[in-house]
């Protein structure tokens, strides 16, 4: 029984040493993504360039385009100190992108960078702390 649970284990650290892994590369993609929706000054909402920059960066992908968003929502709309929400509830996420929009219509070109370069920055601790 000591052998099987000793295999048990290594296994499941194996598979835990892949999620982080797997993690920390999202993560390092939606800092991309986030990082080049920045850069974008073309006078679009800034949820069209954050969907834009992960189209371009990680076709295919759509659930990190979402965790770009989300990362973004929790920058503007999130207490300190709460966790990024990944898994939301059906709709959520088009509530937040609502919020994004009603906050855009009154935020300057250079605040929507701001957030946009806070949410990098935020991505990056999260990488550090998956480490």
């Amino acid at each position: 029984m000591g052998e099987l649970r000793r295999r048990w284990r290594e296994h499941l650290h194996r598979l835990r040493a892949a999620e982080a892994a797997d993690e920390r590369a999202d993560l390092a993609l939606v800092r991309e993504v986030l990082a080049a929706a920045a850069a974008d000054a073309r006078d679009l909402p800034v949820a069209v360039r954050v969907l834009e920059a992960a189209a371009v960066l990680a076709p295919g992908r759509g659930l990190l385009a979402q965790r770009a968003v989300e990362q973004l929502w929790h920058v503007l709309f999130a207490g300190n100190g709460e966790p990024v929400r990944w898994h939301l509830q059906p709709g959520v996420h088009a509530l937040h992108l609502d919020d994004l929009a009603g906050w855009e219509d009154s935020a300057p070109l250079p605040d929507v960078a701001a957030a946009l370069e806070r949410a990098a920055v935020l991505a990056d601790a999260q990488i550090a702390d998956a480490t």
